[in-house]
């Protein structure tokens, strides 16, 4: 029988044993899409008319009043408000009302809960009817809230006037500038963009629904493709240069596209035509990309012959950037280049082929652990994963090296097999890629030691293995280390000589931000003061950190989630943690696994401080959240147990419904991004 019959037989089979669900899923799938569109309807292919920075806020809190006269946009038909909230436990209500100044028709007139909002972001109202300046030449928005103190709103606002002939009144006096309020018009070219977006999301994930249903494919093969769809999508919504120092990314990638081409001595030879950054974001998911990407995708490269260096940096390409986290973007610029396109595909290029890397990882991952094969698959999903896949971001090569690292820790520590040569050199090489990328990951390494002897066959053969498997992280580790003190040792050795400047004064670590950061020295004199530092800090932080862990900060921290959708998350990942499993996780492994989780995350947080904070500052700065991803796996793989265990049987449906909800998390990123 060939291939082919065999296929047309399991696709019949899986279609008669799933046909009913496949009815039930096409109608929940359709409503989802109809009513997800509609409830965004008002910011989608839109164009915001208004003002873009602003840094103050009028606090609305008991029943304080803003007044804001402003000139009318014709057409549009919705308005965007910017807000700010303070503290995480907000409670009451924002008014809303708008009415033209002329005929006193009302526009909007409606109400916010102050809980619903997300910090530093756009809420769009709908307007009853589209504004005509001929009808009403000013409308006058008024905000006003119920709410407490200790937990209101604020709205944002400029000193500076986005519209002329406008005003602004704060509790009846007149004040400077204008709060931050966007007009929304139909825009063809973000219509254009968004339709095709919407259109190519929902014929790919339908086919990947019935991909699912009607094939049934092997999880590594699932996951791969749910990864490559969600992937190639976040890489077309998530404008250039919005994701964390992805520009620097782009242009150290290009310094290595230009070794695989031309090799060293030409390596400074960069084309300005290749760091063409208009319309880019910077940190934030902007509608102009959308414009650009439209408006640029198609065009031929002009190269003008004019040479950039880089800052230098190509003469210190191998001193400064450890080079092989950068390969997978680097080998799609080179075919790019290769093949003559512009700058912008010349960008996307790379942001596929990390992609594509990434996802090669996931599925090596997926295929050679026998447990937790979903938990590592929906983990691999998380939306600042796959935003971080689908960019120029070397985080990309760090997950995707951790997934592989936890996988064969499971194979080696639950599975069957005898461990293989094959396997030994495999997880030295992933090690040996991962510790210098950064060095607080190599400490996953370590946990190989918890592998009985009996699986390499002797204890020699164990203690050989795992020597030279952990060298790199060792080695590293301990130069790491004495470069950190070796001021600090050669001074203490040397009793009769005064501390050399450079080491005394308080001020002594990096320079950065006009300061200088907390330096070794410091650390090691004050620890008590070094250790009340971070406390404070993970009190205050952590659980920011673990909520953007999940993907509740997109872009450069800047596109925030709703709560809900991060409560979601964590509903997915409880599903698939809980789930039953054929083995069980010793005390032990328990026990290892929560040591290096927060040997690693102190370790990053200690990083920060050392290069990230200043002297004058009294909690660390810099922290994100998505440095803690690669614990991810470690920490919800220590929920499994004996007691309470999902059955197997809704497998399916969770995995259905993620993709219904990463549909959601789009048409999010969408909306939010046509409004700034």
């Amino acid at each position: 029988m060939s291939k082919l019959s065999i296929l047309k037989d399991r696709i019949k089979e899986n279609f008669m044993k799933n046909k009913v669900l496949l009815i039930v899923f096409s109608v929940i799938w359709i409503g989802t899409i109809v009513l997800t569109l509609s409830f965004y309807d008002s910011s989608l292919g839109k164009e915001p008319v208004g003002g873009q920075d602003y840094s103050h806020t009028y606090r609305l809190y008991n029943n304080r009043k803003l007044v804001q006269t402003i000139p009318t946009v014709d057409g549009s038909k919705a308005i965007s408000i910017k807000y700010a909230t303070y503290i995480r436990n907000n409670k009451g209500n924002v008014y809303v009302k708008a009415v033209g100044s002329d005929t006193n028709n009302v526009y909007l007139d409606t109400k916010t809960n102050v809980k619903s909002m997300q910090d530093n972001a756009y809420v769009t109202y709908s307007l009853d009817n589209a504004l005509d300046s001929n009808v009403d030449k000013h409308i006058i928005v008024t905000l006003t809230s119920d709410s407490k103190f200790e937990s209101c709103a604020g709205v944002y606002y400029s000193f500076d006037s986005f519209f002329e002939d406008s005003e602004m009144l704060f509790n009846e006096y007149q004040m400077t500038g204008e709060s931050a309020i966007k007009f929304l018009i139909d825009n063809d070219t973000y219509t254009a963009f968004y339709k095709g977006v919407i259109t190519a999301v929902i014929i790919s994930f339908s086919l990947l629904i019935l991909i699912l249903l009607l094939l049934d494919p092997k999880e590594e093969k699932m996951f791969t493709c749910m990864i490559l769809v969600f992937g190639l999508v976040f890489a077309c919504i998530m404008s250039p240069g919005a994701i964390p120092d992805e520009n620097n990314h782009y242009e150290t990638a290009l310094q290595v596209s230009n070794l695989m081409m031309h090799g060293y001595d030409n390596n400074k030879d960069i084309d300005k035509a290749y760091i063409n950054y208009d319309s880019f974001g910077s940190f934030i998911n902007v509608s102009y990309s959308y414009n650009r990407f439209m408006r640029d995708m198609n065009k031929p490269l002009i190269l003008k012959g004019k040479i950039y260096e880089i800052e230098e940096k190509d003469k210190y390409l191998f001193r400064y950037n450890y080079v092989i986290q950068f390969i997978p973007q680097a080998a799609g610029i080179s075919l790019a280049r290769l093949f003559g396109v512009n700058m912008l595909r010349t960008y996307y290029a790379g942001r596929v082929f990390n992609l594509l890397f990434y996802a090669l990882c996931v599925y090596i991952a997926i295929k050679n652990t026998p447990v937790h094969k979903r938990l590592f698959g929906v983990l691999s999903m998380l939306p600042i994963f796959i935003q971080q896949a689908a960019s120029m971001s070397y985080d990309c090569f760090i997950f995707g090296l951790t997934f592989i690292s936890i996988s064969f820790f499971m194979k080696w520590k639950f599975g069957s097999e005898q461990i293989s040569n094959k396997d030994i050199a495999i997880v030295f090489f992933v090690n040996l890629a991962l510790a210098p990328a950064k060095i607080v990951y190599g400490f996953f390494a370590l946990l190989f030691w918890l592998v009985p002897a009996e699986k390499f066959g002797n204890k020699k053969r164990k203690t050989i293995s795992l020597l030279i498997i952990t060298c790199p992280t060792i080695f590293i580790i301990l130069q790491n280390i004495w470069f950190r003190i070796q001021p600090f040792v050669e001074d203490f050795l040397d009793q009769f000589k005064v501390y050399a400047e450079t080491i005394l004064r308080e001020d002594s670590g990096y320079e950065h931000n006009g300061g200088y950061t907390y330096s070794t020295t410091f650390i090691l004199q004050h620890p008590i003061q070094t250790i009340s530092i971070i406390l404070r800090t993970v009190r205050f932080w952590l659980s920011t950190w673990f909520y953007q862990s999940l993907g509740k900060a997109l872009a450069g921290v800047t596109l925030i989630l709703p709560m809900t959708y991060v409560r979601i998350i964590l509903i997915f990942i409880g599903l698939v943690a809980l789930r039953k499993e054929n083995y069980t996780m010793t005390w032990p492994v328990r026990g290892a696994f929560s040591l290096v989780c927060l040997g690693v995350a102190f370790f990053i947080i200690l990083g920060m401080l050392y290069g990230w904070t200043l002297t004058t500052d009294t909690m660390i700065q810099g922290i994100q959240g998505r440095y803690f991803c690669p614990l991810l796996p470690y920490f919800f793989s220590m929920f499994n147990n004996k007691k309470i265990q999902i059955p197997e049987k809704i497998d399916k449906y969770v995995i259905y419904a993620y993709i219904l909800f990463m549909f959601e998390i789009i048409v999010y990123v969408l909306s939010y991004t046509f409004v700034n």
